[in-house]
C-alpha cells in the first residue's frame, strides 16, 4: 500500500474512506484534496477531516520537492481520455457545437441540482454520449463544482460507453448507498478533468423497490414536500397534465394535510371534457 494511502476520516461524522492522497489544491479553508479510492478519484475540503489528517496532508505537502506538481494522477486516467467519435447529425459539445436552438427539453441529473441537455431520438437518449449543462441550481451539490457550458462525459474516469442517463442514474445509486460521493468526468475548454459532488447518503434500495424500501419511501417523502410548498405557492403553475401527476402523488402520500391543495387542483381541472377522446384525455383525470 502506497505510504500516502491511509483511512480518511470525516471530523462530523467519524465516516471513513480509504485512499491514496495524490493531489492537494486550494489555499487556507479553500483548500482541497484528491484521493483515488478504487477506481474514483475523490474531492474534499480539507476542513471537513480530523486534525490527524490535515496534519498527515501539511506533512505530505513539506515532503513534496518544490516545483513539483502535486497533480500526481495518471495522465491517461484524467488528461489522455479518449472519447468516442461522435456519429454525423449528433452535437460534439466538446467541438464547441451547442444545443439545437429550437431544443426546448432538457433533463434534470437527478439529486446533483443540476440539469443537462441530452441528445435524443423521440427522447429516448442510448445514442447520446454527453450531457451538457444548461443549469445549476443554487445551494445544490453542483454549485461550484459545475457550470452552465461544462459537458459531463463519463463517470469518474471512463467515459460513458452507454446511454448516459443510465450510466449517471446508476453512479448516483452508487454514491447514495455508499459515501455519497459522485464522481463525473467533464469536459471544458481548458480539458478533461474529474469533479467531485457530494449527495446525501441515502443508503440502498430493497430488492423489492419501491415496495417496502425505507430509501423509497424517504424519497417520495421528500418529494411529496418540496411539490406541496410549490402547489401552495402557485396552484397553476405546469400543464395539465404535470398538475395532475403531482396532485395524485400527493394523494397517494395518504396525508391528510396535502388534502386541500388536491382539492384546489380538482377543482381547476374538473372542467375538462374531451368526450370524443381525439388527444390524450385519460392523462388529465
Amino acid at each position: 500500500m502506497a505510504s500516502n494511502s491511509r483511512a480518511w476520516t470525516q471530523a462530523s461524522t467519524g465516516k471513513q474512506l480509504q485512499g491514496e492522497l495524490i493531489k492537494v489544491s486550494g489555499e487556507g479553508m479553500d483548500t482541497r484534496i484528491t484521493i483515488r479510492s478504487g477506481e474514483r478519484l475523490i474531492e474534499i475540503p480539507l476542513a471537513m477531516l480530523v486534525e490527524a489528517d490535515q496534519a498527515f496532508v501539511k506533512s505530505w505537502q513539506g515532503t513534496t520537492e518544490p516545483g513539483t506538481p502535486q497533480a500526481a494522477a495518471p495522465a491517461a486516467s484524467i488528461g489522455d481520455v479518449a472519447l468516442e467519435t461522435v456519429p454525423e447529425g449528433i452535437p460534439d459539445f466538446t467541438k464547441g457545437t451547442l444545443p439545437p436552438r429550437e431544443a426546448n427539453h432538457d433533463w434534470n441529473l437527478g439529486p446533483t441540482g443540476a440539469r443537462g441537455w441530452i441528445y435524443s431520438n423521440k427522447l429516448e437518449t442510448s445514442e447520446a454520449r454527453q450531457i451538457y449543462v444548461t443549469k445549476v441550481e443554487a445551494g445544490s451539490p453542483a454549485e461550484g463544482k459545475l457550470e452552465v457550458g461544462d459537458v459531463i462525459v463519463g463517470i469518474g474516469n471512463q467515459p460513458f460507453s452507454y446511454d448516459p442517463r443510465t450510466e449517471l442514474g446508476k453512479a448516483i445509486v452508487g454514491a447514495e448507498a455508499s459515501d455519497g460521493y459522485l464522481n463525473l468526468l467533464r469536459w471544458k475548454k481548458e480539458g478533461i478533468d474529474t469533479v467531485t459532488l457530494s449527495l446525501k447518503v441515502l443508503g440502498s434500495y430493497s430488492p423489492t423497490a419501491p415496495f417496502d424500501c425505507p430509501k423509497s419511501r424517504m424519497i417520495f417523502e421528500q418529494g411529496c414536500e418540496v411539490l406541496a410548498e410549490r402547489m401552495k405557492q402557485n396552484p397553476t403553475q405546469g400543464n395539465p397534465i404535470t398538475r395532475s401527476m403531482n396532485g395524485l402523488a400527493l394523494l397517494a402520500s395518504g396525508k391528510e394535510e396535502y388534502l386541500p391543495i388536491v382539492r384546489e387542483q380538482v377543482e381547476g381541472l374538473k372542467g375538462y371534457s374531451d368526450p370524443e377522446r381525439r388527444t390524450l384525455h385519460s392523462w388529465y383525470y
